[in-house]
């Protein structure tokens, strides 16, 4: 089946902008511009109703990442790896050896990033949390309030295990007893959603982006918007390093094999 059939969200103006990118790239090969090789064919994804996997996390970090670059706010936000709140419960659950000075490198993005927080070098910490290979919620670390912010598009409130591994961690690099607050992100109506609208809650509150419409086509135009973003991010490499033949790069049509 085709990435075009398989269009089933959003309005019908983005759904023809994103036909429209897609017949300016390889549809082999791998997306480009981002730290993990992924196959092209994983966009489609986005043009769907499915649950966002790690690889799709990771993308929308990057772009997030990349929009704090660009509006000056580097130096106060951090927006860990998809998988930061995994190595913080492995932690939470080998204490006494997390603790020991020569295990660094068994817990080394944990322990850097728990310097981080202990120095003050950064005012605010994203982390992306899943629950149980369910559902994606977000978290958010403030360093100078000694509080964290908790933003589950159920309106759940935090699980217990991972409440207190995030109780222990800040409290072991820090020394102090952060409180819990809720940080908003919109309501999620369907059971696939979660993980683009929890990450609203980090846009919103880094980049004042207003939230995601959890209703209607809202959901699914932000998806879209997402593939529209990662495209240009690629054709933007692409052409960059592409070999120039006759002043133009070449660039293969969806099903032409030119």
């Amino acid at each position: 089946m085709s990435v075009v059939s398989r269009l089933n969200a959003g309005s019908s103006s983005l759904v023809s902008r994103v036909c429209d990118a897609l017949h300016n790239i390889y549809w082999s090969g791998t997306i480009h511009g981002f730290p993990a090789k992924e196959p092209m064919s994983s966009l489609s994804l986005y043009a769907t109703r499915e649950w966002f996997t790690d690889t799709q996390q990771s993308q929308l970090i990057e772009l997030l990442r990349s929009d704090i670059l660009n509006c000056g706010r580097a130096l106060q936000d951090e927006v860990c790896d998809v998988w930061m709140m995994e190595l913080i419960r492995a932690a939470w659950r080998e204490q006494e050896k997390y603790a020991q000075p020569d295990t660094f490198q068994q817990y080394p993005r944990a322990k850097t990033m728990g310097a981080v927080l202990a120095a003050g070098e950064r005012e605010q910490l994203a982390i992306t949390v899943n629950l149980h290979n369910l559902h994606w919620v977000s978290a958010v670390i403030k360093c100078k309030e000694s509080q964290i912010l908790w933003g589950d598009p159920f309106k759940a409130k935090p699980d217990s295990d991972s409440k207190r591994a995030l109780d222990w961690w800040t409290f072991h690099h820090t020394g102090r007893q952060f409180s819990w607050g809720k940080l908003e992100v919109p309501m999620q109506k369907d059971g696939h959603n979660c993980g683009i609208l929890s990450h609203s809650g980090f846009r919103h509150l880094f980049l004042n982006t207003p939230l995601i419409n959890g209703k209607g086509n809202g959901p699914g135009d932000a998806r879209l918007e997402v593939m529209l973003r990662i495209i240009g991010r690629h054709l933007d490499v692409s052409s960059n390093s592409s070999v120039q033949i006759n002043g133009h790069s070449r660039l293969r049509r969806i099903g032409t094999g030119r």
